[in-house]
């Protein structure tokens, strides 16, 4: 499991060649018999902004690098089948905005390995969590129509400062790859990027956009899809360990793991729960759990964003429970219990 989210939830730093871009949070339940009967896992404070921002030692998530390792060489067989014009300009275009230095991996420094892992591996293990190859088959549309999105160039329609855009010719290919990919239509594929509808008293606007805005549309699109994308993974991971099974009991210790997984299945209708739902049922009927949170440290970097704020405050609340748990608590502890402090 952890392997596979660092392909898609780890990049490289400045400070760090495998660095979590994503804080995750495990909560592990037991029975009253100690044994595991139900995972779950949470994620948060995804860096989608890295998806449009890779550049000199500020790379992208690792599974990009993976995909443009994979079709950047031609593929008699290939592990799983997209759109095969939208792959083969990998063959063809060595540059590809989203990426930044593409083609700076270093094969042989052990803590890029991650970014480099063979496509068929990540897929065989998307297969053994029970992700079909048709959802395999999604993944891979996906992210390979986000590549492609970051080379969708635009030019003036009109003067350089007014509204109005289009899609530069030169880049039409990548347009192309991306309404392929994600088999939407192309014309309102388009629209959605050189113009923005407003709403105002029940009527509906549209204005032409300018290039920036049309960029910051085509940036916006991109970390959407990674962002629902990587919570879908979040989620297939999660139906995973809720599947029960089966197997036939070999010992006592067996048919007792089988009797809580069956008294499990008939308290909670875990498939029909959201996550936050299944957890607090599970919580209310009495079962003990453990919870593990991964979390970014303290970041501080030459250029600083949004989500380094963010994941400086919770870096800040997170120090701020242990002082009290370690100190500000346990002399109250003490004070309680009539326990004489000294030093």
């Amino acid at each position: 499991m952890n392997f596979l989210l660092e392909s898609f939830g780890n990049a490289q730093t400045s400070l760090n060649n495998n660095s979590s871009r994503f804080g995750k949070l495990l909560d592990i339940f037991f029975s009253d018999y100690g044994t595991i009967v139900y995972v779950q896992l949470s994620q948060f404070l995804l860096e989608k902004t890295r998806v449009v921002l890779a550049s000199g030692n500020k790379r992208n998530f690792h599974i990009f690098y993976s995909i443009y390792s994979y079709f950047s060489q031609p593929q008699s067989n290939p592990c799983i089948s997209i759109d095969q014009k939208s792959s083969e300009l990998f063959q063809t275009i060595k540059y590809y905005t989203y990426l930044g230095n593409n083609n700076s991996n270093n094969d042989n420094n052990d803590d890029q390995a991650v970014s480099t892992v063979p496509l068929e591996n990540l897929f065989q293990i998307l297969k053994d969590f029970n992700i079909t190859d048709d959802e395999q088959a999604s993944i891979l549309a996906i992210l390979t129509a986000i590549i492609h999105l970051g080379n969708v160039l635009f030019k003036p329609d009109t003067e350089p400062n007014e509204p109005g855009c289009s899609i530069d010719q030169e880049s039409m290919s990548h347009s192309n790859a991306v309404y392929r990919l994600l088999k939407i239509d192309n014309d309102l594929f388009i629209r959605s990027l050189v113009q923005s509808s407003l709403m105002t008293r029940g009527e509906t606007v549209t204005k032409l956009n300018m290039i920036s805005e049309a960029q910051q549309t085509r940036d916006a699109m991109a970390k959407s899809l990674y962002s629902r994308l990587f919570d879908w993974i979040i989620y297939g991971l999660n139906r995973y360990f809720r599947t029960d099974l089966e197997y036939e009991p070999r010992s006592i210790v067996d048919i007792h793991k089988q009797h809580e997984k069956d008294l499990l299945k008939k308290k909670l209708s875990l498939l029909q729960e959201t996550d936050e739902e299944s957890c607090k049922k599970i919580r209310n009927n009495g079962l003990c759990s453990i919870s593990l949170l991964d979390l970014f440290g303290f970041e501080t970097f030459e250029s600083n964003s949004y989500e380094q704020l963010c994941i400086n405050i919770a870096n800040e609340q997170l120090q701020y429970f242990f002082r009290q748990h370690t100190f500000a608590w346990e002399m109250k502890e003490y004070e309680n219990e009539q326990i004489e402090k000294t030093g």
